[in-house]
């Protein structure tokens, strides 16, 4: 019904087809036949042709009164559309895990604001599997997980390594055993524990400990197992936490040992009442990483944000 509604609103303004016509760069006789197309398909006639100027039919003021509020529609809509594209509108809503939530994606949402104050951001913290799930079903733009996601599904953007590393309250009596393999802070914030010459505790040496692990569905819980599966060990779980956060704390208590991310170690303050001991490698290794729904269109606003954490990241490495 409102198609064609441009040609019938400049001869609203004019009042007539002649110098309407000219504007719209057609004849007279066109543009006339083009608004009496639409009065047919509304069914009632939109300008009274027996008066000079032309004046609207009482159906026509109901047209036109629709016709500006399509066009302010419009005009808001795009105006909305550019102000995207400037970064002066918008929104992300972002998931991650607890270290990612509460040591990594802080500071670059804390510079993202700055650089970008009308774009506003949610955070949500929450397990990683279920936060891939959430991010499959549309509930977050991106999230920030371990490792490489199933790229069918997915894509992403990888943004720092990461390692899971046995932490051991310093009162257990089981650190004598292990003294040997003993790793510090420094170590492990610096990366000097990656190196080959730094070996990885026999996890049987802990055989008999128990352990505060992170819950199913969690990806350092993952880890864990496999861990526990290749050295041959049935954990006796003192506690299930159900973020890293939470394990590590409760670890520093003395309850038992936990398997702790690498990043949540340099992210805290240095606790002398934790042993740390390095962990297979090949399973220990991990790396945390942006990621997004395979498909979804990546608005300016998260574009943005990825080379802003990318960015960040460069200059922890460089520094």
């Amino acid at each position: 019904m409102f198609k064609g509604m441009d040609f019938v609103y400049e001869v609203y303004k004019d009042g007539g087809f002649k110098n309407a016509a000219d504007r719209l760069l057609i004849s007279p006789s066109s543009l006339s036949a083009s608004v009496k197309r639409v009065e047919e398909r509304i069914g009632y006639p939109v300008f009274d042709r027996s008066t000079r100027p032309l004046r609207l039919t009482e159906c026509g003021e109901h047209y036109i009164r629709a016709v500006e509020e399509i066009m302010g529609i419009q005009s808001g809509f795009e105006a909305y559309v550019n102000e995207l594209g400037d970064l002066k509108s918008g929104s992300i809503r972002v998931g991650g895990p607890s270290v990612a939530s509460s040591i990594l994606l802080p500071p670059i949402i804390l510079r993202y604001a700055q650089q970008f104050p009308h774009i506003s951001i949610e955070l949500i913290e929450g397990a990683s599997l279920e936060l891939q799930k959430q991010l499959g079903e549309g509930e977050f733009d991106m999230i920030m997980d371990y490792g490489d996601p199933d790229e069918e599904f997915y894509e992403y953007r990888r943004i720092q390594d990461d390692y899971l590393v046995l932490a051991v309250p310093a009162e257990r009596t089981v650190n004598h055993a292990a003294a040997e393999y003993r790793i510090t802070r420094d170590d492990i914030c610096s990366g000097r524990f990656l190196q080959r010459s730094v070996k990885p505790v026999p996890l049987s040496i802990f055989r008999d400990e128990p352990f505060v692990l992170v819950k199913p569905r969690n990806n350092s819980r993952y880890l864990a197992d496999r861990l526990f599966e290749r050295h041959g060990i049935h954990p006796k779980i003192a506690f299930e936490a159900s973020q890293q956060m939470t394990a590590y704390f409760t670890m520093i208590t003395g309850i038992g040992s936990a398997f702790v991310s690498s990043t949540l170690i340099a992210g805290v303050v240095d606790n002398p009442d934790c042993c740390y001991y390095k962990l297979d490698p090949d399973i220990a290794q991990r790396c945390l990483s942006l990621i997004w729904k395979k498909g979804k269109f990546v608005t300016k606003a998260m574009d943005e944000f990825i080379r802003l954490a990318e960015e960040m990241q460069q200059g922890r490495k460089n520094g």
